[in-house]
Parts: C-alpha cells; structure tokens; sequence
C-alpha cells in the first residue's frame, strides 16, 4: 500500500462497505462480551449503524412511498427474522412454551420490546424497528436542518427523563430511538463532507486510528457500557455521544485504508446486514464447546475475536443463497 492514496466518489462506496462490515463483526464481537472491551465496543458499535443509516437515507417523496419502504425494507424482514427467531428458540427450550407465553412473546415482538421480566422479544432486531420509528420521524422533518436538530434535542432530553423516572434496564426500541435519532440525523447531514474525492496519507489515516482508538478507549472506560439496547446511556450522556462520534470517526479512517482493497466477501457482508443483524446471537452459544463463555484473560479475548470473525464469514454464503431465493427476507422486492 503506498503512502498515499485517492479516495474516489463512485456509484457505490467501497469504504462504506468495508464500514459496514466492520461494523457487524464490532457488532458480534460485543456480544461474546470480552472482558475489558464492552465498554469499548459498545460506545460506538451501534450509533455506527445509524450513522451509516443516515448517510445512505434516500429522501422519499411522499409519505406513501415513506411507508412503503419502510415496509418492504425494514418492517417485512423484522417480522420474518423475529418468527425464524422464535420459532428456533421455541426448539431449543424443548417446545414447552404454553399459548399465553407464545402471545406475550409475540406481542413483545409486536411493539418493539428487546425483553422484558427475562422473557426474550425481538432481541437485536429492536435497532430495525427503531430505524422505522426514526425514518418516519426524519421524513417529517421535510428536510428542514431546524426540525432535525430539534427533534434530536428533544429526543436526548427524553432518553434523559426516561432513564430518570423508569431507570436503566427498560429495553424497548421506542424509547431507545430518542437516543439513536441524533445519530441518523449526523449521518444525513454528513453525505455531502463525507461523498468527496481527495488524497489522503495512509500515515496520517492511521495515526488518526490510533488516536481515537486510544482517546474513546479511556473516555468510554470513565463513561462505562453504554448499552443502547437497554436505552441506556452510560454515566455521562455527553461521554455517550462524545465517545460515539470518536468510534465513528476511528470506523471511517479504518474504512478509508482499506478503501483500496475489493473483495466480494466485504461487499456480501454490507448486503446482507440485516440477516447477519438478526441471527448472528444463533451461532454465539457455541462459544461453550471452546469453553469462552466464562473465561477470562487475554488469549480468551484473542480466541472471541477469532470465533467472532468465523461467525461473520459464515454468513457469507447464506447471504447468497437468501439473496437468491428469499429476498424478500434481506428487504428487497
């Protein structure tokens, strides 16, 4: 790689792929929960993937093509994934459930509930039913800068009420949506900084890695696990964001450097997103037959980040396979 290099503005954005698929490993990664990472990880892991969703927001022109996809990209797929979801735990808890745990578990899917009292709802699948909620929020802004950023205030003041009166551990993706809309709304308002050709030093991309890394790795430590999921923020709502955008920021230079490099894997992984969002946890159990669930220590931390990256390749050929033969599920026609 030489030492500079030019980023070009193409129909598709190879550095957002690679951001992506960063992303979804970062993703899983945090949910092995190695030990001295979370807070890390969890700072900016899932703010990224609203971010990304702002900047690739393509304005709908009226509010029934709005709804519309909101439907067939997000609200089809969220369903679909969350019965598979359902239907492989109902089997793996020995198909016991009784007809009234089957409902509240429906209607905790049905509303957009994480779990509630330890009963399982839509699990990681909340952040596409948050994204609905926040995409017909964004589109009636009417593209106004003003009602976007409002709305954004007004959506941290609520996340800070809520966690005030109700307390940290409510997982539901309505109220988890006022702390993530601020992050749709940057991404938005990013396209045009972030869309541009210039020449940038590979040194200068990864000083500024390692910068940030090492800057959002102690801020995020003092601020704590902040577990969006739970619309929980951390100790300090300002370190939230703060060390949100340093993660995004670090994920972009990470995305830029490797830029240059084309691989059909990466691009598969960006597509297929959503399935690996909504079925990765399947594969995390088998994490005890290597005995890492409850284990501590470095080469612990080195074997999670190893079974992390086998469980993101091994999406790869489903995310083929669906793409062919179920789109419908991967949110396309």
């Amino acid at each position: 790689m030489t030492n500079a290099m030019t980023i070009k503005l193409s129909a598709r954005l190879n550095w957002m792929d690679w951001m992506k698929a960063l992303g979804m490993y970062v993703i899983i990664l945090g949910h092995t929960f190695p030990i001295g990472l979370c807070p890390f990880i969890y700072s900016f892991s899932v703010p990224l993937f609203f971010f990304i969703s702002g900047f690739l927001d393509k304005r709908a022109t009226s509010w029934k093509e709005c709804i519309t996809k909101c439907v067939q990209t997000l609200l089809i797929p969220y369903l679909l994934i969350c019965v598979g979801n359902l239907v492989l735990l109902y089997f793996q808890e020995g198909g016991s459930w009784t007809f009234s745990f089957l409902m509240q578990k429906l209607f905790y899917i049905s509303v957009g509930l994480h779990n509630l009292f330890g009963v399982r709802g839509c699990g990681s699948m909340w952040f596409v039913y948050s994204l609905i909620v926040i995409k017909i929020l964004f589109y009636g802004c009417n593209d106004s800068r003003q009602r976007m950023i409002g709305l954004s205030v007004l959506g941290i003041i609520g996340a800070l009420l809520f966690n005030h009166i109700i307390g940290k551990g409510f997982g539901w993706a309505v109220t988890n949506t006022m702390l993530a809309f601020a992050y749709y709304v940057l991404g938005h308002l990013s396209v045009n900084y972030l869309k541009r050709e210039y020449n940038v030093s590979c040194w200068i991309l990864s000083f500024g890695i390692v910068l940030l890394g090492s800057v959002l790795f102690y801020l995020s430590n003092v601020n704590d696990a902040a577990y969006m999921y739970l619309g929980w923020y951390g100790n300090y709502i300002f370190l939230f964001y703060l060390c949100a955008l340093l993660g995004i920021g670090m994920m972009y230079f990470i995305a830029l450097l490797l830029n240059p490099i084309r691989k059909n894997w990466v691009r598969t992984i960006a597509e297929g997103s959503i399935l690996i969002l909504g079925f990765h946890e399947q594969l995390l159990p088998f994490m005890q037959y290597f005995n890492l669930s409850n284990q501590e220590g470095c080469f612990i931390n080195l074997l999670k980040l190893i079974f992390s990256f086998i469980v993101l390749i091994l999406f790869v050929p489903l995310i083929k396979v669906v793409k062919y033969y179920c789109p419908i599920l991967m949110g396309r026609r």
